[in-house]
């Protein structure tokens, strides 16, 4: 949170955050910071791994599979 609230534009720092979304199974929160991260760059292939695993999570099987192909794209 305060790497964000220094440097709201950070991509890794939404990323990360995601990541740690997840594992605490918030996927809803990762889902959000890890849209935040891809909106900042769309080419940060990881955002979208990370937003495919939050979207498997919560049963978007359709979302995760569309994230993960823009992934493999990159």
């Amino acid at each position: 949170d305060k790497a964000i609230e220094l440097d709201p534009n950070d991509v890794f720092a939404y990323n990360n955050r995601g990541v740690v979304y997840n594992k605490i199974n918030q996927h809803e929160k990762a889902i959000e910071d890890c849209t935040k991260a891809i909106q900042l760059d769309p080419k940060y292939k990881k955002a979208y791994i990370n937003r495919a695993k939050a979207y498997r999570a919560v049963g978007e099987e359709a979302l995760a599979a569309a994230d993960e192909k823009t992934a493999e794209e990159l």
